[in-house]
């Protein structure tokens, strides 16, 4: 599985199967923060991940 941080740095990690949850805690990301994206859409954290996905985590920003 390829994986985009927000900063922009790429790691591919060996899984072959997991909930977006359970792998921003395998990470050690924090879910409330951000979102992840597969193709260019938003998955919900119990959707799941497969090892040939493509994903991007896009953190949350407001503002006021």
């Amino acid at each position: 599985m390829k994986i985009t941080y927000p900063d922009g740095s790429v790691k591919e990690i060996g899984i072959q199967e997991i909930s977006v949850k359970e792998l921003l805690n395998v990470l050690g990301i924090n879910p409330i923060g951000v979102v992840i994206a597969k193709e260019g859409k938003i998955i919900p954290n119990d959707g799941i991940v497969r090892n040939e996905d493509k994903i991007a985590i896009h953190e949350i920003v407001s503002g006021g």
